[in-house]
Order: structure tokens, then C-alpha cells, then sequence
């Protein structure tokens, strides 16, 4: 007399026969034969992420944005998704959202150039003087100086101004980020 079990249902003392035991390997068994039809099928992480990267060169913001995000909920500690994702939620405005991904990249990677320099210029067009400089302080490396310069520049202004314009000193960092032609996502 065998029962048809549910998960759930199971008894202890069914357990303890090793009903549950039978059932779960015939179950795995069943999903193996199902995988190896399709064993060379591409995870979808990363073809999640070749897509946003193809589509942020593009300059197709938003739906690089739903790529990274698929990726990132696939693979939560893919850095290198999640950055671009922040990037990319920069670059729609969405800076609360973009504030959280860059933060989720710095508690992996504390000394990330891209992300601190990101997070500086998102924290300042968020009006957050404080953060952003905080967050720029961390940004180093010889080979930036002309960004270095670009940000102690706009720290300079932004500490001497009774009105801080953040939108300005973020769009003159901006411009010196462009021209320096700094090496995106590489870090």
C-alpha cells in the first residue's frame, strides 16, 4: 500500500524510512536527464550580461538597466553587473537606485575607483556634499590626475559657495571624465 506523498505530508516516521529519502533522488534523477538535453545552453547570467553590456554601449540605457538587474538577481555578488547597473541608473537619473548599487559594490570592493567616483558624482546631484566628498576622497591612482584635479576643483568650489550649484560641479566633473577618456568598468 504505497501512498502518493507530498512533501509536506510526510510523517516522521515515513521520513525516517527513507520515503522522502526515494522520492527526492527519483525527482533528481528525473532533473538530470531533463539537463543533460541542454547541456550546452549558456548560463543566463551571462547572457544577461553580454546583452547589457551590448546595449550600454549603445547607449541603450534602459534596457541595459534590465539586463544587469536580471543578472544581479541571478548572481548577486556579480560586481561587474551590478557597477554597470549603478552606472547605468546614473546615467537615467535614478540616483537613489543607483546610490544602493554602487554601495553593494563597495561593501565587495571597497577600493573601486569607478564606483567611488560614481558614487561621489550621484551623491552630488542628490545635494549630499558631505557623501559625495567622501565618496571621492577615496578615488585614487596616479594615473587619474586629471580627474583628481577635476574633483579637489569642485570640492574647492562647492566648500566656498554659500549656494552650492552640485548639478554644475557634477556636470564640469562629468566633462573632465569624458575627455580624460577614463577606462570604464575596468577597475
Amino acid at each position: 500500500m504505497t501512498k502518493n506523498h507530498n512533501p509536506k505530508d510526510i510523517s516522521r516516521r515515513e521520513l525516517l524510512r527513507g520515503v522522502f529519502c526515494r522520492q527526492q533522488n527519483s525527482k533528481d534523477t528525473e532533473n538530470i536527464n531533463v539537463n543533460s538535453k541542454v547541456e550546452h545552453k549558456e548560463p543566463d547570467t551571462e547572457i544577461d550580461f553580454r546583452s547589457g553590456k551590448s546595449a550600454l554601449e549603445k547607449g541603450d540605457f534602459g534596457s541595459a538597466i534590465k539586463h544587469f538587474r536580471a543578472c544581479v538577481e541571478n548572481e548577486a555578488h556579480h560586481t561587474s553587473a551590478r557597477m554597470r547597473l549603478g552606472y547605468c541608473l546614473y546615467k537615467q537619473r535614478k540616483y537613489i537606485q543607483a546610490k544602493v548599487e554602487f554601495r553593494r559594490v563597495l561593501h565587495r570592493q571597497k577600493n573601486s575607483n569607478f564606483t567611488n567616483l560614481f558614487l561621489g558624482l550621484t551623491e552630488a546631484r542628490k545635494g549630499q556634499l558631505k557623501n559625495a566628498f567622501s565618496a571621492w576622497n577615496r578615488f585614487s591612482g596616479s594615473r587619474h590626475g586629471a580627474i583628481q584635479h577635476a574633483i579637489k576643483t569642485q570640492q574647492t568650489v562647492l566648500r566656498s559657495s554659500e549656494s552650492p550649484d552640485f548639478e554644475t560641479a557634477a556636470d564640469a566633473l562629468e566633462k573632465v571624465i569624458e575627455e580624460s577618456r577614463y577606462p570604464f568598468f575596468d577597475e
